[in-house]
Formats: structure tokens, sequence, C-alpha cells
């Protein structure tokens, strides 16, 4: 069973995890996109919509950690989406177009994904 203070917690944890994705993938030479085997010669616009995109979703978990009452679609949602980061993030290593540390640093996403759908599953929906 995972409680509202683990439901949390996780929520919060995202952010940081979130926004240090955002940079990798915005400053993939940097020593974080580097850690993560991010490569190297990636389209600017394509890493700035995608590090945005990434920044925004940390955002929203801050956001939805800090609400009296938490959002059960939303967290729904962000289960989803982070379970597609890992498959993603999978399919494209098994093609042999990723790093194996990319795929290792998307496992966050879906351990966070499990204690999102935990939570979910763990929870009666009110109305």
């Amino acid at each position: 069973m995972v409680s509202e203070k683990l439901i949390r917690l996780a929520l919060r944890i995202s952010v940081p995890f979130n926004f240090l994705a955002a940079y990798a993938v915005a400053v993939p030479t940097s020593f974080m996109g580097r850690l993560m085997g991010l490569s190297d010669h990636s389209d600017v616009l394509n890493a700035s919509l995608l590090s945005f995109l990434i920044a925004s979703f940390g955002v929203v978990y801050g956001w939805l950690s800090l609400q009296k009452k938490i959002d059960r679609p939303l967290v729904c949602f962000s289960g989803v989406v982070k379970t597609g980061v890992f498959i993603i993030a999978f399919l494209v290593w098994v093609q042999g177009n990723a790093s194996g540390m990319t795929v290792l640093f998307t496992v966050g996403d879906l351990m966070f994904a499990a204690v999102f759908f935990g939570w979910l599953l763990s929870t009666k929906a009110k109305n």
C-alpha cells in the first residue's frame, strides 16, 4: 500500500529528478548529459523543446505535491508518461541508438510510475 505521505514524497523527489534530466537534455555536453549517455549532436530546437517539457512536468509534480487533495487523473497521466519515457528509452537502446546509461537513468521514471500506480490502486476514488 502506498500512503499519501509516500506519494507526496515521490512527487517532491520527482521535481529535482526532472530538473536534472531537463538540464542534461538541454546541455548534453554537461557532466549530467555525459553521465546519462546523451549524444552531444542533438538538434538544438528538439533538445530545447524536450527540456522545457521535462522541466514543466517537474513543476506539475511539485504543484501536485502541495495540493490538499491529490488529483487522481493527473497522477495516472503522470504514471503513464513516466512509464512511456522508460519504454521509449529501452526500445531506442534495443535498436542501438541510445546508451545503456540513458536506459539506466530512466529506470528512475519507472520507479516513480510504480509508486504513482501503487497509490492509485491502494486508494479509492472519492467523488
